[in-house]
């Protein structure tokens, strides 16, 4: 009799949690969230895609807090932990990753409702991206440096079209490294190569750095076929590759 107790009180303990709140949002159909769009009041829409997918298309009234700034810090644009908040980002899956990271930051009203790209309801169209953003409007935003074998690469300054590297070898040989590089930017977790990166030239050619020297190095971006938009890169050469972040300025 005692092992039957025993053996329910767990299972109660697993339903429940032994009184301890789990956090949780629910997903619902975008038919459903533009129902309860109607119904409802004094809620928030929330687009956590990056900045320049915000600014060519999103759902009229959205605000944009890109999934990459949510951590563990509530969002100063989401100050009311009981308000009723729809996220969307462009296919789904950053939005699933913003709502439960919300949840977990105490927010009880989380509807997820999936991507942009199959929003049936009305979208605001932005300028495209090229007419939209200027060059000179992003900056560095921190980094971190790429190390292999006792040789660093550090991303140091951006300023367009030039960004700054800084590679150090204290391998005990002299590093060759050549003079084209790769350039590469985070699409939700995936990096992918920018158009054109591998024709790009570093502004000085020394090739070879020897051991216990430093060198800095320039890469001329003006060469990308495509614009720079906000968001995480990475830029390296012989298996060397230094993270940065660009941001738009204030």
């Amino acid at each position: 009799m005692r092992r039957i107790a025993a053996a329910a009180m767990l299972a109660v303990c697993i339903l429940i949690g032994c009184g301890e709140k789990t956090s949780a949002y629910r997903s619902v159909s975008q038919s459903e969230a533009m129902a309860m769009m109607e119904s409802e009041k004094d809620y928030v829409i929330l687009d956590v895609r990056r900045p320049d997918e915000f600014e060519t298309k999103h759902i009229p009234g959205a605000v944009n807090i890109p999934n990459e700034t949510i951590t563990d810090t509530r969002p100063a644009e989401l100050d009311d932990l009981s308000q009723l908040i729809f996220v969307y980002c462009r296919s789904g899956n950053r939005s699933r990753q913003a709502a439960q990271k919300l949840a977990g930051m105490g927010y009880t009203n989380i509807v997820e409702i999936g991507g942009i790209e199959t929003w049936p309801g009305e979208i605001t169209e932005g300028k495209e991206i090229t007419e939209a953003l200027t060059k000179n409007d992003l900056i560095l935003d921190g980094c971190t440096p790429g190390e292999t074998d006792g040789v660093t690469l550090t991303a140091e300054s951006f300023a367009y079209p030039n960004l700054e590297m800084v590679l150090r070898n204290q391998s005990g040989s002299t590093f060759a490294y050549g003079s084209a590089f790769v350039l590469e930017i985070n699409d939700n977790g995936e990096w992918k190569e920018t158009e054109q990166s591998r024709q790009m030239m570093w502004t000085k050619e020394a090739y070879e750095l020897p051991d216990g020297e430093s060198i800095r190095l320039s890469a001329d971006l003006s060469r990308l076929a495509e614009p720079l938009v906000p968001g995480g890169y990475r830029i390296g050469k012989a298996g060397i590759y230094a993270e940065f972040r660009l941001v738009y300025t204030e």
